[in-house]
This record gives structure tokens, C-alpha cells and sequence, in this order.
């Protein structure tokens, strides 16, 4: 018998091999998916392209506004939670 058997059998013996899950088999390549995912990204960044030209400027002006009400509402959020913060510490002083 081979040392590597004999190395096998007492790992068998003492339960002490760890369980290795198998690997699915597929036709993708972690490197195609990673390709895959670039090629979407890099789609989504210019979303302008095929659009006639006197609407682009209308989309960059709505996407400008979605950028400004989405910081005016975490503005507003953070603001709201720092004033309920300082009135809970009110409450807690008047039922003292």
C-alpha cells in the first residue's frame, strides 16, 4: 500500500477529510460572465445613445432634477431623524 493510501484511509478512519461540494458544469467562464456584466455597465452609462438629439437635452435636464429632488430628500430625511432625535430627549426630560 502507498503512503498517500495509507494517508487517505486513516483520514477516512477519523472522519478528519473535509466535504468538498461539487461544482456545477456550465459552457460560462467566469470570464465571460465578468464580460457579460462590463458590457451591460458600460451600456447603462451612456443612456443617450440612439436618442434624437432635441430630446437629449430634455433627458439630461429631467435626469439633473431626479438628482436634485434625491438630494433635497435625503436633506430633508436627515433632518427629520436629527429633530425626532432631539425631541425624544425632550420627551424623556418632561416624564422625568
Amino acid at each position: 500500500m502507498s503512503d498517500i493510501t495509507k494517508v487517505m484511509l486513516s483520514s477516512f478512519a477519523d472522519n478528519s477529510l473535509k466535504r468538498i461540494m461539487p461544482e456545477p458544469s456550465s459552457s460560462y467562464t467566469f470570464k465571460n460572465i465578468v464580460s457579460a456584466i462590463k458590457d451591460v455597465i458600460s451600456d447603462v452609462s451612456t443612456p443617450l445613445t440612439g436618442i434624437n438629439f432635441e430630446y437629449a437635452e430634455l433627458i439630461n435636464k429631467q435626469m439633473e432634477m431626479q438628482e436634485q429632488m434625491m438630494l433635497v430628500s435625503m436633506v430633508s430625511n436627515i433632518e427629520k431623524t436629527t429633530h425626532e432625535t432631539k425631541m425624544a430627549a425632550v420627551r424623556n426630560i418632561r416624564v422625568s
